[in-house]
């Protein structure tokens, strides 16, 4: 008999606990550069809202969003693409890959936002594969989206990318894509 498969909200706290405290420190880095504590900025698909909680503890404005129940408990509970109120920004961490139509999301946030940053986990670099494959096997890596994806969607949706690059994690280079986008 095979083993009952981890509920969702379980493998993505042990996700959390066995990447997170070099994770969370790297990301939040790469953010500060572009928010502003005096801007209100949305944390679109907040998951447990680590990003959205550590940033409010050092005094920036920032409101998760998470449709999914039994997440973060203080996030607000609706699709990104249903958000009416207007922000400064919204950064998108490991969120495209989960859209059914990132096309859509992003043109959506674009009537919100005049910037946007967003990072996702480079699935062409073989270490990261490996470390995904190993620690975490639930996580299909192949579902990440790839640089050249994300830069295809941005253009669709008619953002102007500002920055595009990639970050390091613990030595191993090009971990994350990052991609800053204006609406110019």
């Amino acid at each position: 008999m095979s083993p009952e498969p981890m509920p969702e909200r379980e493998k993505y706290e042990r996700s959390l606990r066995l990447v997170s405290p070099f994770v969370l420190e790297n990301k939040l880095r790469e953010l500060r550069k572009y928010i502003d504590p005096y801007e209100m900025w949305y944390d679109i698909g907040a998951g447990m809202g680590q990003y959205s909680v550590a940033l409010q503890d050092e005094g920036y404005r920032i409101t998760a969003v998470e449709p999914l129940e039994g997440y973060y408990e203080y996030a607000v509970r609706q699709r990104a693409e249903d958000l009416t109120v207007c922000a400064d920004g919204a950064f998108l961490i490991n969120v495209l890959h989960h859209s059914d139509d990132p096309v859509r999301l992003l043109r959506h946030l674009r009537t919100l936002c005049p910037k946007i940053v967003v990072s996702e986990l480079n699935r062409e670099n073989r270490v990261v594969e490996m470390f995904v494959r190993f620690m975490l096997p639930w996580e299909d890596i192949n579902g990440h989206l790839n640089a050249n994806d994300v830069r295809h969607f941005l253009s669709l949706a008619g953002w102007t990318r500002v920055k595009d690059y990639s970050t390091s994690l613990l030595g191993v280079s090009n971990v994350y894509n990052w991609f800053v986008c204006e609406d110019r």
